[in-house]
């Protein structure tokens, strides 16, 4: 679904009074989605990323206790459920059994809006 990201900065939902107003929030992708993570700044730079992963879940922070200025950044970190193993879910795609090796990929494109 499409939306601002400052949306629910003012909501009085108890998540985000809990994340003192802003999202430290997991949040489950689309999987083989071609754009699983997309942002636009179509009002000051036409700056757009586009982020592609494996990764069932991407935590989105809105460094919502930085000082002086609340909000002045964002951090998208691709990455399994958190407290993976505890949900049965999820719980498979956090064991890694011995000689096992799994990879995973993550894929950034900046571009800008025509």
């Amino acid at each position: 679904k499409k939306q601002a990201i400052n949306h629910a900065f003012n909501e009085p939902d108890e998540q985000m009074i809990i994340a003192n107003y802003g999202y430290d929030h997991p949040f489950l992708l689309k999987q083989n989605s071609s754009n699983a993570i997309y942002l636009a700044d179509k009002i000051h730079t036409g700056i757009t990323l586009n982020i592609t992963t494996d990764e069932p879940c991407c935590v989105v922070y809105t460094s919502n206790w930085l000082e002086p200025k609340k909000h002045a950044g964002i951090c998208f970190e691709t990455q399994k459920m958190p407290n993976a193993i505890n949900w049965q879910e999820f719980r498979e795609s956090v064991i890694i059994k011995a000689n096992e090796t799994k990879i995973n990929e993550t894929k950034w494109k900046f571009g800008v809006i025509n």
